[in-house]
């Protein structure tokens, strides 16, 4: 599986994808964190615009390229065919393409928390606790929007090489979860749920009754999330497998 995941990321690096992924979540937070200076804003305040607007608007939709990009690249390159002459099930070629995507979705998470818990450090608006906090937090959410992101791989195993569909695809779903999770609603939408889960995790302030009720707990959350995945997962094999190669 090792190997795998080394060629995955091989197959990103040639298409520089994944350097935009990384250069996007360290740029979004700087005009965030410069109007944080200029209205004085608490690190509390900052961390939330960039947990709401970095980790459940561009995440989702840099995740869905590059799962776009991991599928499509081995059908660009008429390259399938060789790699399944060793003895690699695609069952494995594709747990291996979900693994890549989790691990940049971590990669996201951090970035993109540098420059906000460096600001709130310089700032003295963040001590020890917080920092473990803000970061354990953003991991596992991190985490939690790839998994979220996976209805996207059935998706794009449908495109049949269709880079810009897949992206419509990606930006619409990202969208309508956001806009989903804004309502006073329980839709259960697999980024709505994973957002209003982090609700209480990622702001300061008390909420009102009739907001808290909207949240989702911490079984309902992981139960929805190990479905969405297993599901997404299994029917993506299936599309794959019927392949032709």
């Amino acid at each position: 599986m090792s190997s795998l995941l080394v060629c995955e990321f091989k197959k990103l690096k040639r298409n520089s994808i994944l350097k935009y992924t990384v250069l996007a979540a360290f740029l979004f937070p700087i005009p965030l964190s410069l109007l944080a200076l200029h209205a004085n804003m608490s690190f509390d305040k900052l961390k939330m615009f960039v947990f709401v607007f970095g980790f459940y608007l561009l995440m989702p939709i840099f995740l869905g390229l590059i799962l776009a990009t991991l599928v499509f690249e081995e059908r660009d390159n008429n390259t399938l065919k060789n790699i399944l002459t060793i003895p690699i099930s695609k069952r494995s070629l594709l747990l291996a393409k979900i693994i890549a995507t989790l691990i940049i979705g971590v990669i996201f998470a951090v970035v993109s928390l540098i420059l906000p818990i460096i600001l709130g450090v310089v700032r003295g608006n963040i001590d020890l606790g917080q920092f473990f906090t803000t970061l354990g937090i953003g991991l596992i959410i991190g985490v939690m929007v790839t998994v979220a992101d996976l209805p996207l791989l059935i998706v794009v195993l449908k495109m049949k090489k269709n880079y810009l569909m897949s992206f419509v695809v990606s930006l619409s779903y990202t969208i309508l979860s956001f806009v989903t999770s804004l309502q006073y609603n329980r839709f259960p939408l697999p980024l709505s749920v994973v957002f209003k889960w982090s609700l209480p995790h990622i702001s300061s302030g008390t909420m009102s009754a009739s907001i808290t009720r909207l949240f989702f707990s911490t079984p309902s959350c992981i139960g929805i999330l190990c479905i969405v995945g297993f599901l997404s997962y299994y029917v993506a094999v299936k599309l794959f497998e019927s392949e032709e190669e």
